[in-house]
């Protein structure tokens, strides 16, 4: 029994390595591009089975999006330490806009919970993440890093930065200054 079950485990392996050899860069594109229009247009839970079948494959736009639906719960459970390992793999094959997400789990996430990601770090990828890019956005995320880190001085004046960078003066942008002013870290619940 034992030998027949292992049998059919290993071929069933077998039978799914070829469906991933057989895929053509084409189906492996156009299930990508299918996953990506569905969460663009907010239909979170259709997309995951094409995402997943995507980051399966390697591609680093569909492991970001998965993270990024665990981080925010959209679509599937909310999930900090899949979202990390998710926006990791992303990052290492080559998707730069996983260190904005990296830096922000860390800096905004409950207190109680616990991620895979230092202070250190994030302030490494938060950096990193302003100097491939230096948008509004990633700013704020700087600052959310410097304030988590409880460097409240550091963390007023890069929000300061994002503020002046950002065309329509972002109302949350203003809102975690406030709370850095105060000295209180941005957390969400």
């Amino acid at each position: 029994v034992k030998d027949v079950l292992l049998t059919a485990s290993v071929g069933k392996q077998a039978h799914q390595n070829d469906k991933k050899r057989q895929e053509t860069p084409q189906d492996a594109e156009q299930t990508l591009q299918r996953g990506e229009a569905l969460y663009a247009s907010g239909h979170y839970s259709d997309a995951g089975p094409f995402l997943k079948k995507s980051a399966n494959l390697g591609a680093p736009q569909a492991q970001y999006l998965l993270g990024s639906m665990h981080h925010f719960g959209n679509g599937l459970e909310k999930n900090y330490t899949e979202a990390v390992r998710l926006y990791r793999e992303s990052l290492e094959n080559g998707y730069t806009k996983a260190l904005l997400n990296l830096a922000w789990i860390y800096a905004t996430r409950p207190t109680e919970v616990a991620v895979d990601i230092d202070g250190d770090e994030a302030l490494i990828l938060a950096l990193k993440a302003v100097e491939e890019d230096p948008s509004p956005i990633n700013y704020d995320a700087l600052a959310a890093v410097y304030a988590r880190n409880s460097q409240f001085d550091k963390a007023i004046e890069t929000e300061k930065q994002a503020i002046s960078l950002s065309e329509n003066k972002n109302s949350e942008f203003i809102y975690r200054l406030k709370l850095y002013e105060e000295g209180k870290p941005y957390i969400l619940d």
